[in-house]
């Protein structure tokens, strides 16, 4: 078990339990009526310091890491030192694991080391749709010149990458993206609906027809796009 620090005894006093040790004891007996683990959790790292995570981060249980990862998602940019305790964990073989972590590098985009960029757009090839549908949001979010510099380091299905970031830096537009559509090619996939996502943000939303596309990430495509409708302008800027 965790030993806290003694400062948190007046915060913990309030919540009638600690978040932190019943996400590493997998317990949810012990919390509270009313209370939320993973809110709770928030507040007690955000005043006591994030560093408080690592040991659940380096928990030989597989579901207090997990659940530790689901905290880190959270964090935001608050969560930055703790990019080196959970980078590794994109090649866990728990989906909730690799999806946790690239879901909160999202809000580390600006400052990320060229290598961690490695490995998110590694994800793009991930076997889970889950995870390939957070991809597609990290590379939507990566600028042209982030993706360049990173593909120089990637080996497996380069080529797929590379023709990923061509469709992301020509002016193909409209429905003339969905033209270049291949089933087969699971990577680029990622890289042209990121593309059709960008686009949406600036403005010019498609309209991608049932069965028009057989990757199951459309759906979240397409929802992203309804989104889109309700809150972009056609004078919106998208960096």
């Amino acid at each position: 078990m965790i030993e806290y620090q003694k400062n948190l005894k007046p915060i913990l006093k309030s919540f009638g339990y600690n978040p932190l040790e019943a996400i590493e004891a997998g317990d949810n007996q012990s919390i509270p009526s009313g209370r939320h683990i993973f809110e709770d959790a928030l507040k007690v790292l955000e005043m006591y310091g994030v560093d408080l995570l690592i040991p659940l981060l380096k928990s030989e249980n597989s579901n207090t890491v997990t659940n530790a990862l689901h905290v880190f998602s959270e964090l935001g940019r608050k969560g930055e030192i703790l990019i080196d305790d959970v980078v590794p964990y994109l090649d866990s073989e728990d989906e909730s694991a690799r999806w946790y972590v690239l879901d909160g590098l999202l809000s580390h985009l600006v400052d990320l080391p060229i290598q961690y960029i490695v490995m998110g757009l590694k994800t793009a090839n991930d076997e889970s749709t889950r995870v390939r549908k957070k991809a597609v949001e990290f590379i939507s979010a990566l600028s042209i010149n982030k993706i360049k510099a990173a593909q120089k380091f990637l080996q497996e299905q380069l080529e797929q990458h590379k023709k990923g970031l061509d469709i992301l830096s020509e002016p193909t537009k409209g429905e003339c993206l969905l033209d270049k559509y291949l089933d087969d090619e699971r990577v680029f996939s990622c890289y042209l609906f990121a593309k059709i996502i960008k686009q949406a943000k600036l403005g010019e939303l498609i309209e991608i027809k049932d069965n028009q596309i057989t990757d199951t990430i459309v759906e979240f495509v397409v929802l992203k796009l309804e989104l889109l409708k309700k809150r972009v302008k056609p004078d919106d800027k998208y960096d």
